[in-house]
C-alpha cells in the first residue's frame, strides 16, 4: 500500500474535487463524488429514494487505504448532485440534501454530524423561509464552507473553526419581493476569494443568467451582466493563475469583487474541471477526469442498489490508474424495495 501512495501527486486538502453527478437512472441512487483530501483519494456514493421512503445513505471508500464506511443519515432528504465541498482547514466533507434540506459534516472516518444554526428552523438549511435544496458549494476563505441554495437563491457560510453559520439571505431579490416568495432561482455556480463570493445565478422561469458578487464581511451585493439577458452563464477559475472568471453567453471575463462590475473580456481560458450532467448512466471514466486528475480508474456499473441487487452496492476501482489489480468495495444498504428504471 505504501508503494501505491508514493506514486500519487502531492495535493493540498480540498484542491481537487469532482462532482461526478448521477451515475444511473435508478430511483434510489442520486450521485457520487471523487476527491483528494490530505493526499488520500476518496469516492463517496449517495443513495436515497427519490420518492422519499428511504433515508440518504453514504458509501464511502478511501481508495488510498482500502477502508470503507457505510453511513445512514436516518433522514429522507435526497443526497443532491452538486452541493458538496471539502474544507482545507480540516479535510472534512460538507454536503447538503434536497427536499427537505439538511446540512452535514462528514469526517471521512464514518463520523457524520448534522449542522443547524440557532436561527434556522428545525431540520432546515437556512432561515425560517428556507430553501428546498443546497444547490452549489465551494470553499471560502480560511477553510470556511459556502452553500448556495434553490429555489429562492440564498447563500450561507459555515466556519468549522468557530462552528458558526452566517446566513446571507436571498441573493439579488426581485424589486418589491425581498424574500423572493414564489421565485424559482438557483445559485448554479459558486466560487470565492479572500473577500468575495461569486455566484452564478439563474432564474429558471425566464432562463436568465447573471453574476452576483457578495462581500463576505458585510453581505453587500453587486449584480452584474443583468442587461445581457444571457441564456447561459458560469463562474469558474482559470487554471493558469486560479483567478475567478465568468462566462456570459460566449464571452469570458476576468472578475474582481473590489472592482465592481468592471470586468475585462479575456481569451477563452482553461478552467477547473466542472461537470454538470443530466440523469445519464456513466459506468466508467466520466470525461476521463478520474484517470487524468485523480489517477484512478472507476467501474460504477454495479453501484446502483435496489431490489434487483438486494440493496447491495459495489464499487470497483484501480489506483493508480492503469496499474495493478482492480479492487472491490461492497456494502448492503437499508433501502426500500424499489426497482431500477
Amino acid at each position: 500500500m505504501r508503494i501505491l501512495l508514493s506514486v500519487l501527486p502531492a495535493v493540498l486538502c480540498a484542491q481537487q474535487i469532482q462532482n461526478l453527478g448521477p451515475q444511473a437512472q435508478s430511483i434510489d441512487f442520486e450521485s457520487s463524488i471523487l476527491f483528494n483530501s490530505c493526499r488520500a483519494t476518496h469516492w463517496v456514493g449517495f443513495h436515497d429514494s427519490v420518492v422519499g421512503e428511504a433515508p440518504t445513505q453514504l458509501h464511502h471508500v478511501n481508495m488510498s487505504t482500502g477502508r470503507s464506511y457505510t453511513i445512514n443519515t436516518a433522514k429522507t432528504g435526497r443526497g443532491n448532485v452538486y452541493g458538496k465541498t471539502i474544507s482545507a482547514a480540516n479535510g472534512k466533507l460538507y454536503f447538503t440534501t434536497t427536499a427537505p434540506c439538511y446540512f452535514y459534516e462528514y469526517g471521512l472516518n464514518g463520523a457524520l454530524r448534522q449542522i443547524t444554526a440557532s436561527t434556522w428552523a428545525r431540520d432546515a438549511c437556512g432561515s425560517n423561509l428556507t430553501d428546498k435544496t443546497g444547490q452549489q458549494a465551494a470553499e471560502g476563505p480560511n477553510g470556511t464552507v459556502l452553500i448556495g441554495t434553490g429555489v429562492r437563491g440564498t447563500l450561507f457560510s459555515y466556519d468549522p473553526a468557530s462552528d458558526l453559520v452566517t446566513d446571507y439571505g436571498v441573493i439579488d431579490p426581485p424589486t418589491g419581493n425581498p424574500t423572493c416568495i414564489g421565485c424559482y432561482r438557483y445559485v448554479y455556480t459558486l466560487q470565492a476569494d479572500a473577500s468575495y463570493a461569486y455566484l452564478g445565478m439563474r432564474d429558471a422561469r425566464s432562463n436568465r443568467w447573471w453574476l452576483v458578487m457578495l462581500r463576505l464581511s458585510d453581505g453587500q451585493q453587486t449584480a452584474c451582466f443583468e442587461r445581457d439577458n444571457a441564456t447561459n452563464g458560469m463562474v469558474s477559475r482559470r487554471t493558469s493563475d486560479n483567478a475567478v472568471v465568468y462566462q456570459s453567453r460566449t464571452t469570458w471575463y476576468l472578475v474582481n469583487g473590489a472592482q465592481g462590475c468592471t470586468a475585462f473580456p479575456i481569451a477563452t481560458p482553461t478552467t477547473a474541471p466542472y461537470y454538470m450532467p443530466g440523469a445519464t448512466y456513466f459506468q466508467n471514466s466520466a470525461q476521463g477526469y478520474e484517470a487524468t486528475l485523480f489517477k484512478v480508474d472507476l467501474d460504477l456499473s454495479s453501484v446502483p442498489a435496489d431490489s434487483s441487487t438486494g440493496a447491495v452496492t459495489t464499487l470497483r476501482y484501480r489506483l493508480p490508474a492503469g496499474w495493478g489489480s482492480w479492487m472491490t468495495s461492497t456494502t448492503a444498504l437499508a433501502m426500500v424495495a424499489t426497482v431500477r428504471r
